[in-house]
């Protein structure tokens, strides 16, 4: 082999072996910043909207939404549109949710209000272009989010309601504004947390 190549091959087993060990550490970066669960909750969906035997809707809670993002979300709506607080929005993980035909879909914003006896989650997760409800591209393009709200007790049992296709916008006081295509409603019930 001429010292050329071999130099060559050098060189080329360097780059090979840096990308490894860059490669390596950034997985090991991801896996450090995976939050732990705080809190699940599973519940039943009433009525089932895809054909499965499966009605269960199953949330997993890392961390709540900051009123400062939810500022932060408003006046990015507010100064640049939509597309600007969608790009932002996808910066965010604060869990995840599965439903029928739609597993692990990131929760974008999860609102926490109230303590006592009642407290109300509200919940944006990221549906994705996924057309496995048989929908169009462009409706699944123009109402991206599943919405949900859970309203539930000191035990964590209650009921609540989703959205399959909603879209979102921020009205000027800076609160959320959620719209609902073809306006039907799931009911949840059988809300509870898991142990």
């Amino acid at each position: 082999m001429s010292k050329k190549s071999k130099t060559s091959l050098v060189i080329a087993t360097a780059i090979c072996a840096g990308c490894l060990i860059f490669g390596l550490g950034d997985s090991w970066a991801k896996e450090k910043v995976r939050k732990p669960i705080q809190e699940r909750f599973e519940a039943t969906i009433s009525p089932v909207f895809v054909s499965t035997p499966n009605s269960r809707l199953a949330i997993a809670i890392e961390e709540f939404t900051s009123d400062q993002e939810l500022q932060d979300l408003a006046q990015t709506f507010l100064s640049r549109g939509k597309r600007a607080l969608e790009d932002a929005m996808g910066k965010f993980k604060k869990g995840h949710l599965d439903v029928p035909g739609g597993e692990g879909m990131p929760i974008e914003i999860l609102e926490s209000e109230g303590a006592g006896a009642v407290r109300n989650l509200t919940i944006l997760a990221e549906r994705g272009l996924n057309n496995r409800w048989g929908v169009s591209q462009q409706l699944a393009a123009d109402y991206p989010y599943i919405f949900v709200q859970l309203e539930v007790n000191e035990q964590g049992n209650g009921k609540g309601t989703l959205i399959r296709f909603a879209k979102l916008a921020f009205n000027p006081q800076g609160r959320m504004v959620i719209e609902n295509w073809g306006r039907q409603r799931f009911q949840l019930i059988n809300v509870h947390l898991v142990k």
